[in-house]
């Protein structure tokens, strides 16, 4: 799915090494009908890892997160 929605700061191209919590912004939720959704701040230090929340602590205690992985994937995984 490709969306293009308006309004938000966020929602773009991010550059190697950038924050990839700017990949999505609150517009992108709204546009598939997730409401509630705000500037996201990342619950993570790792480089190969953002956990983006938009609402509440994380997604495990009724919030809206978006987890962007990448890099080794095994490595990730362990």
């Amino acid at each position: 799915m490709y969306l293009t929605p308006t309004g938000g700061a966020l929602g773009g191209t991010v550059a190697r090494g950038g924050d990839m919590c700017g990949l999505l912004g609150p517009a992108y939720f709204a546009a598939v009908g997730v409401t509630g959704a705000g500037t996201p701040t990342r619950n993570s230090d790792a480089p190969t890892d953002a956990y983006c929340v938009y609402s509440g602590i994380s997604s495990a205690t009724g919030g809206i997160e978006f987890d962007a992985l990448f890099g080794d994937p095994v490595a990730t995984y362990e």
